[in-house]
């Protein structure tokens, strides 16, 4: 987005110290003026915009945000924006979503093997096979629910299909039958 040349300022809201220190060698990576770039020290919570923007995009950072914190995610998007209604106001990329098979494979499956062995060290539980890691926040949301999420705040989803897996660690079936990467814009009446 800062290569774009309508584009006069850039934020970069990132909780990680970490990930806030490493934008400057990315912004040579990609060739783009640092000082079109700002990192700033945020959360889902609370962005700490220094201005309102005409566009949010959340790069592979919905599928972290606690259920506990998507309140708090959609007041800032509408806090932040200048004009929050409209079309492809709120950019979502680089995110996944799963269905029923993922939870029986990846949750169920391990679950009872586990539990036969005599051991369960695992966070979920046969009662929430999608629940997030403690840690990460990491979710392996459904379809479904992300459109109850977004729903639930008044946007719209229109989903784009990824044909690759953006992390490259999962075998092909996993990807084709359980797990689907795509980007969507939210559009907001």
């Amino acid at each position: 987005m800062a290569k774009h040349p309508r584009v006069q300022k850039a934020y970069l809201v990132e909780p990680s110290v970490n990930r806030v220190k490493s934008f400057q060698p990315i912004c040579r990576h990609w060739n783009v003026d640092p000082q079109k770039v700002e990192a700033i020290d945020g959360s889902f919570q609370e962005f700490n915009l220094p201005d309102k923007v005409d566009v949010i995009l959340m790069c592979a950072s919905i599928h972290h945000c606690d259920d506990d914190y998507t309140g708090a995610l959609f007041s800032n998007i509408e806090r932040y924006l200048r004009n929050p209604k409209g079309k492809a106001r709120v950019l979502v990329a680089n995110e996944h979503y799963v269905n029923a098979l993922f939870s029986l494979r990846h949750r169920l499956y391990p679950l009872i093997k586990n539990y036969l062995k005599g051991k369960n060290p695992y966070w979920w539980t046969l009662g929430d096979l999608r629940r997030c890691h403690p840690t990460s926040y990491e979710h392996w949301r459904t379809k479904s629910e992300l459109d109850s999420i977004f729903n639930r705040y008044g946007y719209k989803a229109n989903y784009n299909r990824l044909s690759v897996d953006l992390c490259n660690d999962k075998p092909f079936w996993d990807n084709f039958l359980m797990w689907q990467y795509y980007f969507a814009t939210l559009d907001k009446e």
